[in-house]
């Protein structure tokens, strides 16, 4: 872990914009429908194929021959439908090839031989293949080689599974402007990494991007924000983690703007991918990262109806 600079402190407040807009109801009925309409969004996300609902297997590919199918013995287990010993993958060296034994209806979508330094790299919280990997699909099974920290893993995603089924939304908090929350970027170094454990007890180093400042009835938080793409990603946890939230809950924000100033919505907190598959390898929030106080807003602990 590299170490960062110390730490400049800051008293952040609310918005003054959003608490003026808290006495307007056309501002707060426009707010609601916004939030509302990336609710909809969210849920119509979860119900694709590329969504932890569907992560029904994650298994990682040794040196050697790795087999896969339906029949219980195989290194890969697949849904019931695929062929009982569908085929393999052959680990040699820096080169990965397929090898089908009875492709049935599996259509391949990628290639069947790729060097592993050229297949893609893939955080373990998503879910989409790309072509340029090894790609297969069988009806509504698709499973596919990708790199997640190093090591070459194979993701089976099943949208006829018991949970994409039956699922249907997501209960939420009320949304409230109280939790759209200002908050000052102070900005790690170049290339910092923090220690990330995940759900599964495995620890990594993950790029890191700074800590946002705010304040909540008086007191001062910050929160350690990783890199995600062109966002800025928080893993936390506060008070109402197992009292109506799942234990700790994921949030990203958009970068900050030119006075490092961000907004922290927590009504768009979601609950981890774990909450939604046991497959999933969730990061757990870092130190520093859990709130001592209830934020009731975003989404609640999903549990399915079945």
């Amino acid at each position: 872990m590299k170490a960062f600079t110390t730490i400049i402190a800051a008293t952040i407040t609310l918005l003054p914009a959003w608490a003026s807009a808290q006495k307007s109801g056309k501002s707060n009925d426009s707010y609601t429908r916004n939030i509302q309409a990336w609710y909809n969004q969210r849920d119509k996300e979860l119900a694709q194929l590329a969504s932890p609902l569907s992560l029904v297997g994650s298994y990682s590919l040794k040196e050697g021959t790795t087999t896969f199918g339906s029949d219980p013995s195989n290194d890969i287990v697949l849904p019931k439908g695929i062929p009982a010993k569908a085929g393999s993958y052959l680990v040699k060296g820096d080169s990965i090839y397929l090898q089908l034994n009875d492709a049935g209806k599996i259509k391949v979508e990628g290639r069947t031989a790729i060097s592993r330094s050229d297949i893609p790299k893939q955080d373990s919280l998503k879910y989409t293949s790309a072509p340029s990997s090894i790609v297969l699909q069988q009806d509504n099974v698709r499973w596919f080689v990708t790199v997640n920290s190093g090591k070459l893993v194979v993701r089976v995603l099943d949208n006829n599974s018991e949970a994409h089924r039956h699922f249907t939304k997501v209960d939420r908090y009320p949304i409230d402007l109280k939790w759209r929350i200002k908050g000052i970027f102070e900005p790690f170094a170049p290339q910092t990494t923090i220690s990330i454990t995940n759900v599964k007890g495995i620890t990594n180093q993950r790029p890191a991007a700074g800590l946002v400042r705010f304040s909540y009835e008086g007191k001062e938080y910050a929160l350690q924000a990783l890199e995600q793409d062109d966002k800025l990603f928080f893993t936390f946890s506060d008070s109402t983690g197992e009292h109506g939230s799942y234990a700790f809950r994921f949030l990203s924000a958009a970068r900050p703007d030119a006075d490092n100033t961000v907004i922290l919505d927590f009504n768009k907190a979601t609950n981890p991918n774990c909450a939604f598959s046991k497959y999933s390898a969730c990061p757990l929030p870092p130190p520093g990262n859990s709130l001592d106080f209830a934020i009731p807003a975003g989404e609640k602990k999903y549990g399915p109806a079945y």
